[in-house]
């Protein structure tokens, strides 16, 4: 998170600071539509504040095995999950106030000494009280990190059996031929391929879990001649565990989880309301594009401070500009994010959109370096 905290004090001394070396002159800074087109001098703006949000997400599934149904008839399980789940939840919110130029305060600064520029300027631009890059954006890049998680590109169940999902099965019919002037039955034997059910494929998994944990087992108690030793060991007992989880998630089921980043802009103004709804969350579906039945509003409050400095008057006059630089003091205000009736996030920052303007007086007195 970005803050310019600017105090008025500060702003204070700073133009009543006279440095040893200084001459004469004039300094104005003229909104340029009011500038000709062949006027010279330095354009610079003032700042606007643009807060960025990156809110990130997880959502999380549960796929239930297909084998779920037999869970407590071959493995004890009661109560094994049977319905599919979707599940979303914020896990955390990154905040930003970025200083970016205001495209309806473009200044000209113009001055006839003989300074490259006036000290004045730069000091009020290494503060952020105006801005002398056109274009300029301090928004900063982001690159979401990768959740890692693969899962959800994969099929939920990729090994359901370890043996064949078929059945050589051999029917006996009987066909009645005439032979030696009586009727006789001949058996006939016919193959074919059946595939197996689902309950039959259940009781081949189930077996091959008993059957893993009880190799396991034994070689934790060196019932075998021969054993692994250090790391074949260490492998052996991990490769049995992963081959176990994978078959019995075939009947308890598997629960996947994704994270993901959603990034809102919103740059407030004194003509908006304090309090807008950037977007819906749903705990069922995540971001929801319309009102659903369970979509909360997430929502955003802005509670400023009163203004303790007044604003200048508008200047009419040329003559009136002369001698002063027109610049922006923020204004600190409070950020809160709601999601429904819950406070999610809360924070400090200060809004230059929403400050006070002043033209400060340079009295004909030019910082030099």
């Amino acid at each position: 998170m970005i803050k310019r905290t600017i105090l008025p004090a500060a702003v204070i001394a700073l133009l009543a600071t006279v440095t040893s070396c200084y001459q004469t002159g004039k300094i104005s800074s003229v909104p340029a539509q009011e500038v000709l087109p062949a006027a010279s001098g330095v354009y610079y703006s003032l700042p606007l504040t643009t807060f960025v949000f990156r809110v990130e997400t997880e959502q999380t599934l549960f796929i239930p095995g297909p084998y779920a149904a037999y869970a407590e008839k071959y493995l004890g399980f009661k109560d094994v999950g049977t319905d599919f789940m979707e599940n979303w939840k914020i896990t955390g919110i990154q905040f930003e106030a970025a200083s970016v130029p205001d495209p309806s305060r473009w200044y000209l600064l113009q001055w006839n000494t003989k300074c490259d520029l006036p000290l004045l300027y730069r000091q009020l631009v290494q503060q952020g009280l105006i801005l002398d890059t056109p274009g300029k954006n301090n928004i900063s890049i982001f690159h979401p990190a990768a959740s890692g998680d693969n899962s959800l590109l994969q099929p939920a169940f990729s090994d359901v059996s370890y043996t064949d999902y078929f059945v050589e099965k051999t029917d006996t019919l009987y066909k009645t031929i005439f032979q030696d002037s009586v009727f006789v039955k001949m058996p006939v034997f016919r193959k074919h391929v059946q595939q197996k059910t689902l309950e039959e494929k259940a009781s081949e998994a189930a077996h091959l879990i008993h059957k893993l944990r009880k190799r396991r087992f034994k070689i934790a108690a060196a019932d075998y001649d021969i054993l692994p030793q250090g790391e074949a060991m260490k492998a052996a007992f991990e490769e049995l565990k992963r081959t176990e989880e994978m078959y019995l998630s075939l009947f308890v089921g598997k629960t996947i989880s994704q994270k993901y980043s959603k990034t809102f802009l919103y740059t407030p103004s004194n003509d908006q309301p304090l309090e807008t709804v950037l977007a819906r969350f749903s705990p069922s579906s995540g971001w929801a594009e319309e009102k659903t039945s369970d979509a909360l509003p997430f929502r955003l409050i802005l509670v400023p401070q009163e203004r303790n400095i007044p604003e200048s008057e508008p200047e009419t006059k040329k003559k009136k500009r002369e001698n002063t630089i027109t610049y922006r003091l923020p204004l600190p205000s409070e950020v809160r994010l709601f999601l429904g009736p819950d406070l999610v996030f809360q924070t400090h920052t200060s809004i230059y959109q929403i400050g006070t303007v002043i033209d400060a007086k340079v009295h004909q007195k030019m910082f030099c370096r």
